[in-house]
């Protein structure tokens, strides 16, 4: 198995290699960062792998006592007002308890000390290429800790918006058994870009490696069952005519878009569309996507908000990539999310040389309250709650809450009074085992 793992390994980063040669980091990816709102037929929760303690390699099972987390005031995602002296009772992967004051501790329970911290979600960050976070630049060589800086930061979740076709399977293999080590994030699959032929992402040297093109809607939905079957969660279509000066690329058709959305649904499945401009956010909406990737680079008209929020369409940020557009896109952003729409953070890393980890997450939020207005609060709440919901985990994940998985951080200071806070992360618990601090 080691033989053939190494084998399937080496045809992934030679072809991810190629995938990445020559990106200009400095130019933004048209790469779209999914939002995504509940569907009528949710997919099933995956249950968590079993802990493993940090640096073993072999998968125990997880310790039968509870967890309490305490001293620590709590941020809890949902928006509601921080809760002070607060408490978080942790049974195996899930959250059982939480409120105000001296809990009462299980006899079996490790007690966790806030240190006066702030607990919150762990954070999500809604559009990345992360298998890109496997490869060492230079020599193609797997770099097992690729995805530790997130995990160790307090980025517990990340949403995977793109990958090359042939490598999906043995990427998502081995990123679960990373997780499974507490060596990853959660990562929520789309697997490639469904376009159609000769579409974006094509048109793009940098990133045509990560697109499968559909000729048909008979095509489509067979795609989409191929995808559905081996993991992915999200269905991302490329819906890009063209940006800055280069136009006329072929998009997929109204009944392609319909026909992925329709076998998308039946299956669970959440669809998100990569757009930048009005007429491509027209495309989604008529043929029933459920959230656009990044954020439009063109003013959306009011008209336009009020139907998205009708037909519950949701957003995902990526706003700083964008060079001189990006204050556009951050302020359709904010009018999105104060007319009451669903807006995720989301940074579009590997795109323009971001770092993996916490930083480009904050420089994006920086970014939204600068430029835009977010308050703390909402930006906690787009990194939390809403980047559950555009990962098509909204009800597993995103909020510290009763019955959700224990994703859980612990910041050292206040992120309402300043967002450096969210860099200070002295706690992380992944599916209610303690992989950073806490000891």
């Amino acid at each position: 198995m080691r033989v053939a793992r190494g084998l399937i390994l080496t045809s992934v980063l030679v072809l991810l290699g190629a995938a990445c040669a020559g990106s200009d980091e400095t130019t933004p990816s048209p790469s779209p960062s999914p939002q995504a709102t509940p569907i009528a037929r949710p997919s099933e929760p995956t249950a968590p792998a079993p802990p493993t303690p940090a640096g073993s390699d072999q998968p125990t099972d997880p310790a039968p006592g509870a967890l309490v987390i305490v001293n620590g005031t709590l941020i809890d995602g949902t928006g509601a007002d921080p809760l002070p002296d607060a408490y978080v009772v942790v049974r195996k992967d899930r959250i059982l308890e939480v409120g105000s004051g001296s809990p009462q501790i299980p006899p079996d329970a490790a007690v966790v000390d806030a240190e006066a911290g702030t607990i919150l979600p762990g954070l999500i960050d809604a559009h990345t290429h992360s298998a890109r976070g496997l490869i060492e630049p230079g020599d193609l060589r797997v770099e097992l800790d690729g995805f530790v800086p997130w995990l160790r930061e307090g980025v517990t979740t990340l949403r995977d918006v793109g990958t090359v076709p042939l490598l999906f399977p043995a990427i998502l293999e081995l990123a679960a058994e990373l997780e499974h080590k507490h060596k990853a994030p959660r990562i929520v699959w789309s697997g490639p870009i469904v376009t159609a032929t000769g579409g974006y992402p094509t048109t793009v040297l940098d990133y045509a490696a990560v697109a499968q093109e559909v000729a048909s809607a008979e095509e489509a939905v067979e795609l989409v069952d191929e995808l559905a079957d081996g993991g992915a969660r999200i269905i991302k279509l490329g819906l890009e005519r063209g940006y800055r000066s280069d136009e006329g690329w072929p998009l997929l058709s109204l009944d392609e878009v319909t026909a992925i959305t329709q076998a998308a649904h039946q299956r669970g499945l959440l669809v998100t569309a990569h757009v930048t401009s009005l007429d491509e956010v027209r495309l989604a909406l008529d043929g029933g996507a459920d959230d656009l990737a990044h954020t439009p680079i063109e003013p959306l008209p009011d008209e336009m908000i009020r139907e998205m929020l009708q037909r519950g369409i949701t957003m995902a940020t990526t706003t700083n990539i964008w060079g001189p557009e990006s204050s556009v896109a951050a302020t359709n952003a904010k009018r999105y999310l104060d007319a009451g729409g669903t807006v995720a953070v989301a940074t579009d890393f590997d795109c323009c040389g971001q770092a993996p980890g916490m930083e480009a997450m904050l420089q994006e939020m920086q970014w939204l309250s600068q430029v835009a207005g977010f308050t703390a609060m909402e930006l906690i709440v787009a990194a939390t709650r809403n980047g559950a919901i555009v990962s098509n985990l909204a009800n597993e994940l995103g909020t510290i809450e009763p019955g959700k998985v224990a994703d859980i951080i612990v910041v050292e200071g206040d992120p309402l009074l300043n967002l450096q806070a969210l860099v200070s992360t002295s706690i992380v618990i992944q599916a209610g085992t303690v992989v950073v601090g806490g000891r």
